[in-house]
């Protein structure tokens, strides 16, 4: 029952998170983004989700859950860097991108490929123009230093998110150019007690939303810790000693791992879920289970290390 119990929890957290950055718009018009009509297409893995259908539908959540969640009946959590710190240059993480869904900054994301992105599966949650800003740490509408690229599918890899929530989204163009180069992707298993890194640009801690890229230091837990309560066997549970966590805004940012042997950043995880209080328990799907699904996506050009 407990497990049945947060698992409803655990899919409320994450949508009410969307619906509420979805509900705020960051600009009237993305002016780098070519306007087409229509919307992405969505995919599941073995299943084709109609366009103008929205995904809330297809059993990641009903209107029934949606409405307790809107009458507060139901405890939500919220994803952001947590006493983070800016990133000073995208040349420090050059795979960094932010997710767009029209004009509305939703989610952080990671290049895996020069046509392909790695997210959380629930940020593809709205029917709708989804695509990304790259190149910069300086997640605004008029960057003049960015590049705006449009998607034009997403592939989910299960309808049940809960503790396999990852996506791949394919560009409508490659990536040429600027400081953009995609993230390693790391089939090891991750030792406990190992230093790790997180990075978005969700909330932070007044509350506000960031312009600038957030990062900080954590620490994978051992999942059987009390602290890490709630996590699945196919998740890393990492936060910081100090309160460092994912908040609202970072879903689908990379867990990463500094390798000591070639000092290259390598994504072991993807930011999925976390504590209410952002301050401890950050939940993130972890990527070494899923590498003959990213390569087969991908037709071979991403793949772990």
């Amino acid at each position: 029952m407990f497990l049945k119990t947060t698992k409803i929890l655990g899919i409320f957290c994450i949508f009410i998170s969307l619906l509420q950055v979805y509900s705020k718009s960051f600009c009237t018009k993305n002016p780098k983004t070519e306007e087409k009509e229509g919307q992405t297409i969505i995919e599941l893995t073995n299943k084709l989700v109609e366009n103008d259908e929205n995904i809330l539908k297809n059993k990641l959540i009903n209107e029934e859950n949606i409405r307790n969640i809107l009458e507060g009946n139901t405890a939500i959590d919220e994803l952001k860097i947590h006493r983070g710190l800016s990133v000073n240059h995208i040349n420090q993480l050059p795979f960094m991108a932010s997710l767009w869904l029209d004009c509305r900054r939703l989610c952080t994301c990671s290049v895996i490929s020069p046509t392909h992105i790695l997210s959380a599966g629930h940020c593809f949650g709205f029917k709708g123009k989804y695509s990304i800003m790259a190149g910069t740490v300086n997640a605004i509408e008029n960057n003049t230093q960015s590049l705006w690229i449009n998607i034009k599918k997403v592939n989910i890899f299960s309808e049940d998110i809960f503790g396999k929530d990852l996506a791949i989204a394919e560009l409508d163009s490659p990536i040429n150019g600027y400081d953009i180069q995609p993230v390693i992707l790391s089939s090891r298993e991750i030792s406990i007690n190992s230093s790790a890194y997180i990075a978005g640009w969700g909330r932070i801690d007044d509350g506000s939303s960031p312009v600038t890229l957030q990062g900080a230091n954590v620490t994978v837990w051992d999942n059987e810790d009390p602290k890490c309560d709630g996590v699945l066997k196919t998740e890393i549970c990492a936060f910081g000693p100090g309160g460092e966590n994912t908040c609202f805004g970072d879903s689908g940012g990379p867990l990463l791992y500094k390798n000591p042997e070639t000092n290259n950043w390598e994504q072991i995880g993807i930011t999925s879920r976390g504590s209410w209080l952002c301050e401890f328990k950050g939940f993130f799907t972890t990527i070494r289970l899923y590498c003959d699904w990213i390569e087969k996506i991908t037709e071979g050009k991403a793949k772990c290390n």
